[in-house]
């Protein structure tokens, strides 16, 4: 408990109340632990004395018992406040705009918006002017009375027409050099129907042609991606790659904004002035970051195409998995079986990221002859299993989805098994899991492609 505000330089005094189970409260300043999220704006010392620095926003944080708490402090001058915003177009956020105040407490403050379209300014108060411009846009001023930290937000028009791209098209799509020969001939060239949808500045493609594999009920042929909404090439859109994230726009020349959105992400749009070819890259932030830690069950089953071909016991495996996460990381380690892992600790983990409604891994591979004759990486899941190994490699995706009743829904996409026995025995190949609805605290199901009988080589 304590201020909201410290002034650069001054200080303030915040105390740590501890509320009991019998409803009853103990002040736990003096035992508490306290610490600062940016010390360069404020720190606190040991007794929950705070001491600004300079102007900006950080959380103080307290912990005792087991039990932590935190509180947002501005520093800001005595008798001023916090003034911030979003400037958006049609509900989209705007990065790069100019935001000044032009009359008032704080007069010749300038912001420029970040990739949320957010702007802040510190030290404001009593009646001021902001005034709101960008190239192609109507300049916007709105008039206020400061007395508290708050919030004021912009809606920009366009000064001129906007480009209208909406139809029907045909998308070709052509194999680069590098990867023509790993593809088979009939996917070196893909030809689709592309009706465009616009939706003001945004844009979506749905390709119409061939079959399009689905999840779920939906058909996954369809995208938003990356628009020029500003300058001579104002209309031009592409999406990005499945590989590396890489988008490329041709005929982009001068002042131009660039908008990239995808579902589950925050949009965000730059500015550039386009003078050579050049690159231009972006970084989106997710909209919801999911809790997905906690312990689960992971089934693997083969398909009835491959079972006659493995092992009893091998035909369906169970392991318990428990989930932890650092944000958006997230690692996943496996029991319920003898795990070979190495003195690095690989053996029965792995690693993944949480993207919007679903979780991806990515188990890395493992080549037996490499591994025992050349020291290549130990692979991330080997289980030692009736004197050979299994060993899980490729993708795996799990789609995440919160039920009405609170809990969450997943499905297993992918997942790749190999099982070898060394020296003298069966080796085994791939295994892509099937599509299998599951609770999310129950277990993943998959199914199995038929393995590839070979030896694996002898050796020590």
């Amino acid at each position: 408990m304590g201020a909201d505000s410290v002034p650069p330089g001054g200080t303030a005094q915040y105390s740590a109340v501890a509320h009991q189970s019998d409803g009853s409260t103990r002040d736990v300043t003096s035992e508490a632990v306290w610490r600062t999220w940016n010390a360069s704006v404020l720190t606190v010392s040991s007794t929950g004395l705070a001491t600004g620095h300079a102007r900006g926003a950080t959380n103080i944080e307290t912990s005792a018992g087991g039990r932590s708490s935190n509180k947002e402090i501005i520093v800001v001058p005595t008798g001023t406040y916090r003034l911030s915003g979003v400037v958006r177009e049609e509900g989209l956020p705007m990065a790069g705009v100019r935001v000044e105040v032009v009359a008032g407490a704080g007069q010749g403050f300038v912001a420029v918006t970040n990739v949320f379209g957010e702007y802040v300014f510190w030290g404001v108060a009593a009646a001021i002017e902001v005034r709101v411009t960008r190239d192609g846009y109507q300049e916007q001023r709105k008039s206020l009375q400061i007395t508290s930290h708050q919030t004021l937000d912009f809606d920009l028009i366009p000064s001129r027409p906007r480009a209208e791209v909406a139809g029907t098209y045909t998308l070709t799509v052509t194999a680069a050099a590098g990867c023509r020969a790993m593809l088979p001939e009939g996917a070196r060239i893909r030809t689709y129907t592309a009706a465009v949808r616009q939706d003001g500045p945004r844009l979506t493609v749905t390709l119409e042609g061939p079959r399009f594999y689905s999840q779920g009920t939906r058909l996954l042929n369809s995208f938003r991606g990356t628009e020029v909404t500003g300058g001579p090439a104002a209309g031009l859109v592409t999406t990005s790659n499945n590989f590396d994230g890489s988008y490329r726009l041709y005929g982009v020349s001068g002042d131009t904004s660039v908008l990239a959105t995808k579902e589950g992400y925050q949009s965000q749009e730059q500015r550039v002035v386009v003078t050579d070819h050049q690159t231009l890259n972006l970084d989106l932030m997710v909209t919801r970051v999911d809790d997905v830690s906690g312990a689960y069950s992971m089934t693997i089953t083969a398909s009835e195409l491959c079972r006659a071909a493995l092992p009893q016991d091998a035909r369906m495996r169970t392991y318990t998995v428990v989930l932890t996460q650092r944000g958006r990381d997230v690692e996943a380690t496996l029991g319920g079986a003898k795990f070979v892992v190495d003195a690095e600790g690989r053996g029965n983990r792995f690693r993944g990221r949480l993207e919007p409604e679903s979780l991806r891994f990515e188990l890395q591979p493992m080549d037996f002859y490499y591994y025992y004759y050349a020291g290549s990486r130990h692979p991330d899941v080997i289980e030692g299993h009736a004197g050979g190994y299994l060993v899980l490699v490729g993708p795996m995706r799990l789609s995440v989805a919160v039920r009405a009743d609170g809990r969450f829904d997943a499905a297993l996409r992918a997942a790749r098994a190999r099982r070898r026995r060394l020296r003298s025995g069966l080796v085994g190949g791939a295994a892509d899991a099937a599509r299998a609805h599951q609770s999310f605290h129950g277990p993943f199901s998959s199914g199995a492609r038929c393995p590839r009988q070979r030896r694996s080589p002898s050796g020590p």
